[in-house]
């Protein structure tokens, strides 16, 4: 009755069925493995944004990658802006708009700086000029921002940035940036969210340009567990649809 099941055409169907279905799976773990992935990034952040600021010094040293636990630590800093070394990175959305990262160097007490996002501002005349980005303060601040990590090349943009207009770059590439500087950079960046004393500019030049603070990390489970549970049913489908065609095939031999 089944010996149908050792033809040709029915070993190339066993075959792809058994090529296909553990495919699937496959990709359903995968899928399964990101969503516990983010699960457990989302707790990182909620647990390191709850807890109060501690010095810079205490999270990181100089020429020091930020570990994964720490990515998202609010941390506090004193020193002065160095704005001759102030660099933009493009190609930043923030509220779907695309846009400049302003990174300003703070000189720390200790003598080592390290790089602080000032803000988002917008692009000018077109998307490769921005606005003018208003000067950080001249006089000695507090800062309280969110630890994070320098961008690997796999995140953003290419490794040269030698064919990009002076002072912009693609990414935040901690290390890139400290061989332009003559002092020591913390590593990682932060995020700015507080500063004291704040700094307001009368100019209405500047207020045009005014920095766009930075939004928290967003807290989401994304679309990982329902594409694995799409690629667990088209695991299923293709199992009921070879079952099907057997049964109807044993079906018609029987009339």
């Amino acid at each position: 009755m089944y010996r149908f099941l050792l033809r040709p055409r029915w070993l190339v169907l066993h075959a792809v069925v058994l090529v296909l279905v553990p495919t699937f799976l496959c990709l359903a773990r995968w899928q399964f493995d990101k969503h516990q992935m983010r699960r457990v990034d989302n707790a990182l952040i909620q647990r390191n944004i709850a807890v109060p600021a501690v010095p810079l010094q205490l999270i990181t040293q100089p020429d020091n990658a930020i570990s994964r636990e720490d990515t998202w630590r609010q941390v506090s800093a004193t020193g002065r802006y160095d704005p001759d070394h102030q660099i933009l990175v493009r190609n930043r959305t923030v509220a779907g708009k695309p846009g400049f990262l302003v990174l300003t160097p703070l000189v720390t007490d200790t003598g080592v700086a390290v790089v602080v996002n000032r803000g988002w501002i917008p692009p000018g005349p077109n998307a490769l000029t921005p606005i003018a980005a208003p000067a950080p303060p001249t006089a000695e601040v507090q800062i309280t921002g969110r630890i994070r990590p320098s961008e690997p090349q796999s995140d953003a943009g290419p490794r040269d940035d030698s064919d990009l207009p002076k002072g912009q770059v693609a990414r935040i590439d901690i290390p890139r940036i400290a061989t332009r500087l003559h002092y020591f950079l913390y590593g990682g960046y932060l995020e700015l969210t507080d500063q004291q004393p704040e700094f307001r500019s009368g100019s209405p030049e500047e207020s045009k340009a005014a920095l766009v603070a930075m939004p928290p990390p967003g807290i989401s489970a994304g679309p990982y567990l329902s594409y694995a549970g799409q690629w667990c049913l088209f695991a299923i489908a293709t199992l009921a649809g070879w079952l099907v065609l057997v049964v109807r095939k044993v079906h018609s031999d029987n009339l």
